[in-house]
């Protein structure tokens, strides 16, 4: 499905009211990101700010409409332009950025397009492969489920792309994954560990 609107200028003159931004700067050169939050791809939010704790920077665009959130109010990241956004990511050497996505995905193989249910599944993008690699592996060291199948997040205007060094990582976690409180703590975890101790 395509998106309402094309960029956040024109999101922001017709849905006024409609949406909230929360963002904190810490000064720190890592910032969370969970551009689809509240509503539109429930639970990112939380979990955004809970792995930011009190040590990273933290952004989300919060959907907050009674009913066509992700309709209305989803802008795919690779057109993700919120002024507040890219200035707290310009300036971040890490982004790393939290997203939803349904349980059924179809996935090419070869020329051939199959519907799969992944349940409670991670798939991780994004450009900084090395990040990505310590990431993967930690999460699935740790029983999780992971994988590349999907959502690459490898275009230059992805917004965990567009930090100083041009390169980022984005997390889709499944519904099923973003319905089980063990799973996102398990993540949550996780990631916030891994980036406290080798990223900080």
């Amino acid at each position: 499905m395509s998106d309402k609107y094309e960029n956040f200028e024109k999101l922001e003159k017709n849905e006024v009211g409609n949406y909230t931004i929360e963002y904190i700067d810490r000064g720190s050169h890592i910032t969370i990101i969970a551009p689809h939050g509240g509503k539109i791809e429930f639970n990112t939010t939380e979990i955004a700010k809970l792995i930011a704790g009190d040590s990273f920077n933290y952004y989300s665009f919060i959907g907050q409409k009674s009913k066509n959130n992700y309709a209305h109010l989803h802008i795919t990241s690779s057109n993700f332009d919120e002024p507040k956004a890219l200035e707290l990511v310009g300036k971040s050497e890490i982004v790393v950025a939290i997203h939803g996505c349904n349980d059924d995905q179809e996935i090419k193989q070869g020329d051939t397009k199959i519907e799969t249910n992944f349940g409670k599944h991670i798939f991780i993008g994004g450009k900084d492969e090395a990040l990505k690699y310590e990431l993967e592996k930690a999460l699935s060291k740790d029983g999780l489920s992971i994988g590349r199948e999907k959502f690459r997040g490898k275009e230059e205007d992805n917004i965990c792309n567009r930090g100083s060094t041009n390169s980022g990582v984005q997390f889709e976690l499944t519904k099923s994954f973003r319905n089980d409180a063990k799973c996102c703590g398990k993540f949550i975890e996780i990631v916030g560990g891994f980036l406290l101790t080798n990223a900080s």
